[in-house]
């Protein structure tokens, strides 16, 4: 903007010394004028589509920071399971599943503290 603003202000100079009429000058005050706008039109442009950028990777960040709780998360079920695993012993999956499937039914109908398991 600012290259722009001295080309501008150089022309508009030179347009002032050189040209024969005002007319001649106030056509080239109009178009320094008009591009000037449409310049600053483009630049507002640019900045909230920047901003639009800026709060999608925002957003991004939030993600792959929940994605990482997520992942920390899922690695501490695979201890679990793997404890249990270990603690089952001879158990088979079968017999594991249901166990499981009993205690996540005693888990949403009851009020016994299951949550805690």
């Amino acid at each position: 903007m600012e290259r722009l603003k001295d080309a501008s202000n150089t022309f508009l100079k030179e347009s002032r010394e050189y040209q024969g009429s005002a007319g001649s000058y106030a056509r080239d005050f109009e178009s320094v004028r008009s591009v000037i706008n449409t310049t600053a039109t483009l630049a507002e442009r640019q900045k909230d589509n920047a901003d639009k950028q800026l709060e999608q990777m925002k957003r991004q960040v939030e993600e792959v920071a929940g994605l990482k709780e997520e992942v920390k998360t899922l690695k501490e079920a695979i201890v679990v399971l793997t404890q249990v695993e270990q603690e089952a012993g001879s158990q088979t999956v079968v017999e594991l599943r249901k166990q499981t499937s009993t205690l996540g039914y005693l888990k949403s109908n009851s009020d016994l503290g299951v949550a805690s398991l």
